[in-house]
C-alpha cells in the first residue's frame, strides 16, 4: 500500500530556545503515527528572517528548512511549495 505524504509545517522566527523541543516532539509523534497508519510525515521548518540559531538547530535534527522573509503566511506558502505531495 502506498503511503500518504503529509507535510508538517513549522513557521519559525528566532525560535532557537524552543525549536529543538518542538522538532523532537514532532519526530517522535511521526514515528508513532507511521507505525500504525499508511502515512509518511515530513517536517519543514519555515525560517522567517531568523537571526538566531533556529536554522542550525533544525538542520542538525535532519528536517528540511526553507528560509523566507515574507511573514507567517508567505512562509507557510513557501513551505507548501516545497512539500513532497
Amino acid at each position: 500500500m502506498e503511503r500518504l505524504q503529509i507535510p508538517i509545517i513549522v513557521a519559525a522566527h528566532n525560535e532557537g530556545k524552543s525549536i529543538e523541543r518542538c522538532i523532537r516532539s514532532l519526530l517522535e509523534a511521526s514515528k508513532l503515527a507511521e507505525k500504525s497508519l499508511p502515512i509518511q510525515l515530513s517536517i519543514i521548518v519555515g525560517a522567517d528572517r531568523c537571526t538566531d540559531n533556529t536554522i542550525e538547530i533544525a538542520r542538525s535534527l535532519g528536517v528540511q528548512v526553507k528560509k523566507t522573509s515574507g511573514g507567517k503566511v508567505a512562509t507557510q506558502r513557501a513551505c507548501l511549495s516545497e512539500a513532497p505531495f
